[in-house]
């Protein structure tokens, strides 16, 4: 089986992650891929890093089109799977000249699907759409003429931070029990997430600020890359709020020291306001074994279990926000219990394995749809 994979995603992303992870995990099964994606980009980088071939756009889109035509008929592609809508569409027109190539669409974008033109000629041509969440599927069928049975829901793929993790402890100190490693915590509450107004640090540091005498001991971190707020606006509204030397921020982190720190704290926060259809940073701290307090956005509500594995929020609540950093901190082994529970929900729902398998199960069903048009139709009317 070959895949070509379209991501014209610039940036490190939610969707750009699971797309790579996804690349990675069909690599490891012997399933052939490569990705189609802008020159220079993150996801073009990343590619070439892990070994992948990167196939590059560049210039006008109009452009893109004969370059994806040259790669299909010389890569004899068996599925396009395209991650975003202009993707999907360009794919689409390529697939008139390689008919017998099936079109799977992932649809992580939790924003109401828009009305284009050749929209209806081109969901009929896809074989597959995937979401990540029960609430885009169900949204997107509501507002689209598609087969229920072709909408399908495969949780993204993330590194498995909690094995990493283990594993780097294990080399740095070997003589601790795995229990005593998966367990040990200092008094940090971490918020992980770019600098960006939909992130919601604001709240969060409203809600430190409700907390933070009764905790003097405790260090809250933001950690995440400048993008449209700046870091000195942070530490202004802190400044504001008295909480100044109780907060630290971090920037950004490498991989390796990101998830060093999150295995740190006591819990993490999800403060965002929107966004999250692709909560990467939620399922890492599942993996972690971490609970969270999160607000009640894009798939939160489906990865977090209220009260079991963690606490559900109202975005911009930031007074439930501090009550709930309060229930935790005062009882670390409510977080320890809540954090292990976590753990087991993302081996049993979220793991990587898990994402492959029904991969490949659609891939091969887009498959066996493309050879095999419905009665009545030849490849070409499809």
């Amino acid at each position: 089986m070959k895949v070509l994979h379209l991501l014209d995603e610039p940036y490190d992303s939610g969707l750009t992650a699971s797309a790579l992870k996804l690349v990675e995990l069909l690599g490891q099964n012997k399933i052939q891929c490569a990705v189609a994606c802008r020159e220079g980009s993150f996801a073009w980088k990343s590619a070439q890093a892990m070994g992948v071939p990167a196939l590059g756009f560049w210039g006008p889109k109009f452009l893109w089109w004969l370059k994806l035509r040259r790669w299909a008929k010389q890569g004899h592609w068996d599925i396009f799977h395209a991650h975003t809508g202009s993707m999907q569409t360009l794919a689409w027109l390529v697939k008139k000249t390689v008919p017998r190539t099936a079109l799977v669409r992932t649809r992580a974008d939790a924003r109401p699907a828009k009305r284009m033109i050749f929209q209806d000629q081109i969901l009929k041509d896809t074989g597959f759409i995937i979401f990540p969440t029960k609430t885009t599927r169900e949204q997107f069928l509501v507002s689209r003429n598609y087969p229920i049975s072709q909408a399908q829901v495969i949780y993204p793929a993330i590194e498995d931070a909690g094995c990493s993790m283990l594993d780097t402890q294990e080399k740095k100190d070997s003589s601790l029990p795995v229990s005593s490693i998966q367990h040990r915590a200092s008094s940090r509450v971490v918020m992980v997430g770019r600098l960006d107004p939909v992130k919601g640090h604001a709240d969060f540091l409203r809600a430190v600020d409700l907390v933070a005498r009764r905790f003097p001991d405790v260090q809250f971190e933001i950690v995440g890359a400048q993008k449209n707020v700046k870091e000195r606006d942070l530490i202004a509204l802190a400044r504001r709020l008295g909480i100044e030397r109780r907060v630290r921020m971090a920037g950004y982190l490498s991989p390796e020291k990101l998830r060093e720190t999150m295995s740190q704290a006591v819990f993490g926060v999800i403060a965002s306001r929107g966004s999250e259809a692709v909560s990467r940073v939620c399922l890492e701290w599942m993996s972690l074994g971490k609970p969270v307090v999160a607000t009640k956005v894009g798939m939160i509500p489906e990865l977090v279990q209220d009260g079991q594995t963690g606490y559900l929020v109202a975005p911009g609540s930031f007074e439930e926000m501090g009550y709930r950093f309060r229930r935790l901190l005062e009882n670390p082994d409510l977080a320890v219990k809540m954090g292990n529970r976590a753990r087991e929900v993302f081996d049993l729902s979220f793991n990587p394995s898990v994402c492959l398998e029904k991969h490949l199960s659609v891939y091969q069903s887009a498959i066996k749809m493309a050879v095999s048009p419905p009665r009545g139709q030849t490849l070409r009317q499809r």
